[in-house]
Order: structure tokens, then C-alpha cells, then sequence
């Protein structure tokens, strides 16, 4: 039952050593993935870099990597932080300031007054963790699970009222 469903991942890799870089990657096999990167990197750099990852299983887990990499190469957020390297590609430049921003703004906008605390609080996670990227991803995998329990509850709707005319006849 552990494995009736096996969603691919879209994981959110980071590291202190490479401040404010961030990976946003589509695996199968997110803790392979992540090994193949950080030895590939290791060797690059000479010395060892310690990365934090978050993964995230979606049903439509290549289509969501696709989109948050899409948002975040429209908002001009991508770098290259060790060329040559396996995973070279799709790194972001992510901070997490301005979902500090964006959710001290709403909190203000709708008249709660913690806005300032709050938003300040994200602030500073933001120097650790790549909240922007987190916060994209989290939200995709949000709606993407939102979508299949719904279809799952429409499909199962259907079949009930399907077996209710067929019992009728």
C-alpha cells in the first residue's frame, strides 16, 4: 500500500557554500539525483559542499519543474554557480526576500497586525533558506494534489451515479 502510488519528485536543492543558489530538479530517484550533484560538484570545487534538499511528489512532477523553472527564468533569477558540473543547469538565484515581501504586504494589505513581525521573520529565514523556491514548488504541489483528489472525487461521483441508473433499469 506504502507504494500504490509512485509520483515523480521535483525537489529544491541548496547549499550555505553556494549562497543563494538554488536547484529546482525533476527526478524519479531524488536521493540518486542529489548524490550525482554534490560528487559532481565535490570534484569541480576541490572540496566537500554540504547541500539541504526538500522534495516534493506531484503527479505532474516534470510539468510543475517545467513551470517553476519557467517563473523563475522570466524573473531573471537563474545563474550558472559551477559550470561544467552534473546539474549545471536550472539554478536560481533564490533568497526568499521577496516572498518575505509579498506575505508582510498581504498581512498589511488585509489589516493584520502582525504583518511587520511576520514579514520580518520571513526576512531573515530568507538568508537560510530558499523560501522563494520552496514557496513555488509547495504551491504547485498544492494544487496539483488539490486537482487529482478532485478528479478522483468527480470520477468516483460519476461511477456512483452510473451504478444508481444502471440498478434503476
Amino acid at each position: 500500500m506504502k507504494h500504490l502510488i509512485k509520483w515523480p519528485y521535483v525537489y529544491v536543492l541548496w547549499s550555505a557554500d553556494l549562497p543563494t543558489c538554488t536547484k529546482v530538479g525533476f527526478s524519479t530517484n531524488h536521493e540518486k539525483r542529489e548524490a550525482q550533484i554534490v560528487k559532481s560538484i565535490n570534484e569541480k570545487l576541490g572540496r566537500k559542499v554540504r547541500f539541504k534538499k526538500v522534495s516534493f511528489r506531484m503527479p505532474w512532477a516534470m510539468s510543475a519543474e517545467k513551470g517553476v523553472q519557467a517563473f523563475l527564468d522570466k524573473v531573471l533569477l537563474n545563474t550558472n554557480p559551477v559550470p561544467d558540473t552534473s546539474g549545471h543547469t536550472e539554478w536560481f538565484r533564490c533568497t526568499g526576500f521577496w516572498i518575505a515581501a509579498m506575505f508582510g504586504f498581504t498581512l498589511w494589505y488585509f489589516g493584520f497586525s502582525i504583518w511587520s513581525t511576520v514579514g520580518a521573520a520571513l526576512f531573515a529565514v530568507g538568508f537560510f533558506l530558499p523560501l522563494d523556491a520552496l514557496f513555488l514548488v509547495g504551491l504547485v504541489w498544492l494544487i496539483q494534489v488539490a486537482a487529482f483528489v478532485g478528479g478522483v472525487y468527480l470520477l468516483a461521483k460519476f461511477l456512483f451515479l452510473l451504478l444508481s441508473l444502471v440498478s434503476i433499469f
